[in-house]
């Protein structure tokens, strides 16, 4: 699984030019909304968690995104990609030449 830290070192060894992009593509994902989590998100999770086998925390990132009908879900984990319905982008596939 990839964390925050892999994720920070990914962006350290950048060359500025394409750091300046992911941080440009990052703007542009504005506006966000936060979304409070509830039983129904948290039903929603167990089911993730049951069928798509998530970690809790990120089946409760995937749920939320699903109830509030998040655009697009950016993460850097491909294993969000095995959620149904779920507009996933991975930051490691932007940076990949």
């Amino acid at each position: 699984m990839t964390t925050i830290e892999d994720i920070t070192r990914k962006l350290r060894d950048l060359p500025p030019d394409a750091l300046n992009e992911v941080e440009h593509f990052v703007e542009g994902l504005r506006p966000t909304r936060l979304v409070s989590i509830n039983d129904i998100i948290l039903e929603d999770a167990a089911c993730l968690r049951a069928h798509v086998w998530l970690k809790t925390p990120d089946a409760i990132h995937a749920a939320s995104a699903l109830r509030a009908g998040a655009g697009l879900f950016v993460s850097n984990d491909p294993a969000f990609r095995r959620v149904p319905g779920l507009p996933v982008i991975i930051l490691d596939d932007l940076l990949t030449p």
